[in-house]
């Protein structure tokens, strides 16, 4: 004789999910908490479901968990809704923020209230530094003691930006041979900033409005030793665009 058990679920009481700003939550769903470690803490974010959120510090323990005041940010949330996208440099920590303006702009902290603070960047578009419907990931990447990163300037195009943390160390790196006019970069396209030892390598766009794979390296033979599916479009001769680790602001090298 066979057996047959039959289980019957039942579904918990109260809501499936917490709504934004739910008491009983840090988190909002779906949630990008972003935990990235930072020294001896690790920050986090409450950002996500398409909600600002705020910037928070842990040390893994209930009472030296809390939300930090950050110097500059909007009253509505100090971390933009896609996420932080916390990108580590010494003490710091380089994140998605928003300023007083409600616009999107680099952030930094160290763990502290007092450390801090959204950066108010000098030549960066008028409605804020990413833009919210085209540079949904800032592609923070560490170089050295430095971060690079996708940015919009004043003209409204998308290049190619640094920064070591602070205000003055904080710009876009103009004057790069042979880039295109209307930007290095383009909306929509993931400019893949990679960093390889002491130099990034990228995708962007050159005189000619055509993608090439920036930084691309070729063996003994002279044969192009490319960067696979990364790339966007294939050229026989792509441009080599490396960046040293000591990159001073605006400076190309």
């Amino acid at each position: 004789m066979i057996s047959k058990t039959c289980l019957t679920l039942r579904r918990p009481k109260g809501p499936s999910r917490r709504a934004p700003g739910a008491e009983n939550g840090v988190f909002q769903q779906p949630a990008n908490p972003d935990i990235t470690a930072l020294g001896s803490n690790a920050v986090f974010t409450t950002s996500g479901n398409g909600s600002l959120g705020n910037l928070w510090v842990t040390n893994g323990t209930a009472a030296g968990t809390s939300e930090l005041s950050v110097s500059g940010a909007y009253s509505g949330g100090s971390i933009a809704s896609q996420g932080a996208y916390f990108t580590v440099i010494g003490n710091d920590a380089i994140f998605m923020g928003v300023n007083t303006n409600d616009q999107p702009t680099v952030g930094v902290t160290n763990g502290t209230a007092a450390g801090s603070s959204e950066l108010a960047v000098a030549n960066a578009y008028s409605g804020g530094l990413f833009d919210w419907s085209t540079t949904a990931n800032p592609e923070f990447t560490a170089l050295g003691n430095e971060v690079l990163f996708e940015g919009e300037d004043q003209s409204d195009h998308l290049g190619l930006w640094v920064t070591n943390g602070t205000v003055l160390g904080t710009s876009e790196l103009t004057a790069i041979a042979n880039a295109y006019s209307g930007g290095l970069f383009t909306s929509g396209v993931n400019p893949d900033l990679t960093a390889n030892g002491n130099v990034a390598l990228i995708d962007g766009y050159d005189a000619n409005g055509q993608s090439a794979a920036l930084g691309d390296q070729r063996d003994g033979g002279g044969n192009q030793r490319g960067r696979g599916g990364r790339r966007r479009f294939e050229r026989p001769e792509p441009h080599r665009f490396c960046f040293s680790a000591d990159l001073e602001p605006g400076v190309a090298r």
